[in-house]
């Protein structure tokens, strides 16, 4: 789990009203001397460790054509970067970083110019200039942004430019987008001001970016000190002075602090610097706790209600994840490609839910009702929506004050195939302290993605650790980066094999070949004397004795069982096991209330609070279940009686209740100790050579017993023809659309033998997904488009109705739309709608699911409207609220509203949108 944290402090601002005097509607500079010296004695910067800007590379952005002064400004900063002003800063050089000149590399000229900004959308800005590739920044970029007059920028403080401040710099964070983390500018407002007032702005902000691009040179922040948190320039405003270029022009710059010298300095002469050394970091080597085998993960996302954000962003995410270059680096872990489920959607939002108690029960009832089927590579992201109301451990998790993300498992080994369900809590990063402490992009969305990237390498690699237990993903938390062309954002990972934290392989090198499964260590049972051998039990439970629980015990000479009715003590008497028990045991025989035989075992279940003493200790004490027999012969045609006897495990028995099993239900548990004690009784005479018994084989090992509607809790059965300890025997697998028995089992996950739509009236069932049978509901609409192929980015294809056709497209998760040949009744699922073509004898039509599109024609009948639309969202909103719309068709900037369409207009560069 990852706790929230403070977000960047970036730079202050260039504070106009301590510098610059209003004159004739112009800001100019003042003839201020410096003030205040006695207070700036012994003044120290401290370098925080941050990166600093070794040799800047400035550009310029026009912000809109008409800035005043770039040719000034331009040989200003060309000046600048190359003066004696830079030799300012060798100084604060570290070991590892020396600052040196600079240069100017170019401009760019903005034409969509917004008037009114914040420090956020200035920071959106230069994202999206790197995202489009206006920019391409490294470690020494710059970006000296001129706002024309009549541009306003608020601060992160809510500062207002020419108001509360004059200039100010900042970082943004690219690592989820580019292969840098940071990238620097400032914000320069006009301001009314001349070309050498902006000198001052410019050199101002220019130092403090140098030396304090993020948590670098500046004065301790230390409450009631004098300059507390300064910056480089802050230090000496108002303070300037003019240096003039080979050219004899004469700019005024801003003087800056000088720790050597205790006083401010406009320039200085150039001293040699001693080329830094990078030191060799320290080897980190992650080891594997545990035998390495292959892994895999198979994800499906839960949305804890309608309303949680990015539902269909996050599912195309995890399905791209699974198979992307991520899984290239851990595969040195050994791991392999993962697969994803549909997603879950909670309808309603439960309330007050607590992740370690209720939370838990609500996975276990969703396992219970077959809603989700967990197995042994399961994974389930939980992302919630906005005031959920679920807490972590007493602490809310809405607005992240606490937490990012919430790890966490619930057993299910009990009602499921699988021991754990291993899940990971995100709340909403849109709202709240999750928008500024969950991560450093200003998308809250590739957060999310980074956190559950990061998620996912930590439940593949959790028993990968360093010798002091850092992980392959703590080992480079926060660190990011863009997958897919910057489409989605990753967190890097660990690699052992590079020493660096990396979200792909370095160019040309390959995946690690994945291990071989371990060889498991053979067991064969061998039948060591009569023991108890029952060849038809009978006393037990009639949901047990006759399923194929018992059918798994054939191989071991035990049939099908039988259940006598219950016999109930009307008051518990005081007993112990090895004085009294028997005593009354043989009383009941000897009055007629049971008539044990030879095949005969007695399940003793106690009330609570019941006074069973064993060798003088109560039964919750000394074992969770106990097993043996008793000589009746002497009152009985039968030599022995067989028992087991089982204290109450509910919530009023004590250690009963917490240390007899891993289930939180206590009746799963009586269930798992009773079938282990028969189990012990009918084939504890089965051994190894070496004196295993199956119970200790399967040690622990329980899995769910599914009769009908009902799930029953057993312990697992050694198999020696199976070589596994299994519940059942194993059934063979039926292909995919192949016909099918209902109680077989279909090969591919979420697909079941069931009867088609079109085969009820046959009642032939075949395996298919489970949103293609009779009856099966499916939120999912299909908007039919007529007269058309798509060639290319085919998934499968075979031959079906058209209601599976759809279906199947449903329950594939990269399936984006089916082409179905009318003659031939084949349906072809597609990853993409790329390269279209008519069928002008309308044997093929393409459907495509409510929120998809189909790219390349266009149709001219059943017309609505025609509106102006500005893109393909748009286009669709404009649909969703047009009664009777079914489709939009958008082109460059218009919308043509369609009822069902038929007729084919011509091939265009027309989408037609299904709403």
């Amino acid at each position: 789990m990852r706790p929230a944290r403070s977000p960047f402090e970036y730079g202050r601002g260039f504070v106009n009203d301590t510098l610059l005097s209003h004159t004739n509607s112009l800001w100019n500079i003042t003839t201020s001397q410096p003030q205040d010296l006695h207070r700036r004695a012994n003044l120290l910067l401290v370098n925080g460790g941050g990166p600093m800007i070794s040799n800047i590379e400035i550009t310029l952005i026009w912000y809109d054509g008409s800035v005043p002064y770039q040719s000034d400004l331009t040989a200003m900063n060309t000046f600048l970067v190359q003066s004696d002003f830079m030799n300012n800063f060798i100084e604060y050089a570290t070991p590892t970083q020396i600052i040196g000149k600079g240069t100017v590399v170019g401009s760019y000229t903005e034409t969509n110019i917004r008037t009114s900004l914040t420090d956020n959308d200035v920071k959106t800005y230069i994202r999206s200039l790197v995202q489009t590739g206006k920019i391409t920044p490294n470690q020494n970029s710059y970006y000296s942004i001129y706002m024309k007059d009549g541009v306003t920028v608020t601060d992160n403080t809510g500062a207002v430019s020419c108001q509360g401040f004059g200039a100010y710099h900042n970082a943004v964070y690219i690592g989820d987008i580019y292969n840098i983390e940071l990238t620097y500018f400032a914000v320069l407002p006009m301001c009314g001001g001349t070309p050498s007032w902006l000198g001052v702005a410019t050199s101002h902000e220019l130092a403090e970016a140098v030396t304090d691009s993020w948590n670098g040179w500046r004065v301790a922040d230390v409450q009631g000190m004098a300059h507390s948190g300064d910056e480089i320039a802050d230090i000496c405003e108002p303070q300037s002075g003019s240096v003039v270029d080979p050219n004899g022009r004469s700019w005024s710059f801003s003087k800056i602090w000088s720790n050597a010298k205790q006083q401010c300095v406009l320039t200085t002469a150039y001293q040699a610097q001693t080329q830094p050394t990078v030191p060799t970091p320290a080897t980190i080597i992650l080891v594997n706790s545990v035998t390495t085998v292959p892994k895999t993960i198979e994800i499906t996302p839960i949305f804890l209600g309608a309303s949680a954000s990015f539902q269909t962003e996050l599912a195309a995410f995890y399905n791209v994840l699974v198979t992307s270059s991520i899984f290239d680096v851990l595969s040195e872990y050994g791991v392999g490609q993962g697969t994803t489920k549909t997603s879950y959607v909670e309808a309603n939002t439960p309330s007050s839910l607590d992740i370690e108690s209720t939370l838990k029960t609500y996975l276990r009832n969703l396992v219970n009702s077959g809603t989700l089927q967990p197995n042994i590579n399961s994974f389930y992201p939980i992302h919630l929506p906005p005031n959920s109301g679920v807490t972590a451990q007493g602490q809310a998790m809405d607005g992240c004050n606490y937490y990012c993300n919430y790890r966490s498992s619930v057993y299910v080994a009990d009602i499921s195939q699988a021991q754990y369900i291993y899940f990971e809590v995100f709340p909403d990063y849109t709202s709240g302290n999750c928008v500024s402490y969950c991560g450093y992009s200003v998308e809250p969305l590739r957060n999310i993605e980074a956190s559950a990237s990061g998620a996912v390498v930590s439940q593949l690699t959790t028993t990968w650790t360093t010798s002091n237990g850092m992980a392959a993903d703590t080992l480079c938390s926060w660190k990011m980066a863009p997958l897919n062309g910057a489409t989605y954002s990753v967190q890097k990972l660990w690699s052992n094999k590079y020493q660096t934290c990396l979200s792909a392989l370095p160019s040309g090198q390959s995946p690690t070949p994945l291990p071989s499964n371990p060889t498991q260590t053979p067991y064969t049972l061998v039948k060591n004397g009569n023991g108890a051998g029952y060849t038809n039990l009978a006393s037990f439970y009639s949901a047990i004795v006759s399923s194929g629980y018992f059918d798994l015990l054939s191989q071991y000479g035990i049939a099908r069982g039988t259940v006598k009715p219950s016999y109930i003590e009307p008051t518990a008497p005081s007993l112990d096991q090895s004085s009294s028990f028997p005593t009354y045991i043989k009383n009941l025989v000897r009055n007629g209330a049971i008539t044990p035989n030879s095949n005969s075992f007695y399940a003793v279940h106690l009330p609570p609070n019941t006074d069973f003493k064993v060798q003088g200790q109560s039964i919750c004490q000394s074992s969770c279940s106990l097993s043996g027999s008793v000589y009746i012969g002497d009152v009985s045609s039968t030599t022995y009686l067989y028992y087991g006897i089982f204290p109450d495990y509910s919530s009023t028995s004590g250690s009963c209740s917490t240390g007899c099993g891993s289930s939180p239900e206590p009746l799963r548990n009586i269930e798992a100790y009773s079938s282990n004690t028969i189990l012990a009784t009918i084939i504890g005479n089965w051994k190894t050579s070496n004196g295993i018994t199956s119970n200790t084989i399967c040690s622990g090992q329980v899995g769910p017993l599914k009769i009908g509607s009902n799930i029953w809790t057993v312990r697992k059965v050694w198999s020696n023809q199976n070589q596994a300890c299994l519940v059942v025997p194993p059934v063979p697998l039926i292909n995919n659309w192949q016909a099918c028995q209902i109680t077989d089992v279909c090969a591919s996950s979420g697909w079941v033998c069931c009867v088609a739509p079109e085969e009820i009236s046959t009642g032939r069932p075949t395996c298919r997904p489970s949103n293609v049978c009779a009856g099966a509901s499916s939120t999912l609409q299909w908007l039919p488009i007529p007269f058309t192929f798509y060639q290319g980015g085919d998934i499968a294809q075979n031959v079906m109705s058209v209601p599976s056709c759809t279906g199947w497209c449903a329950s594939v998760s990269n399936c984006v739309g089916a082409v179905y040949t009318k003659s031939t009744n084949l349906c072809a699922l597609k990853s993409i709608l790329g390269v279209s073509q008519a069928s002008l004898n309308n044997d093929g039509v393409t459907y495509i699911p409510s929120g998809g599109w189909a790219p390349g024609f266009d149709f001219w009948d059943n017309a609505i409207s025609t509106l102006s639309a500005s893109g393909i969202d748009d286009c669709r909103g404009k649909c969703s609220r047009t009664v009777g719309c079914v489709a939009g068709i958008y082109g460059p900037g218009v919308c043509r509203l369609r009822q069902p369409c038929s007729k084919l207009a011509r091939l265009y560069t027309y989408k037609c949108l299904c709403k």
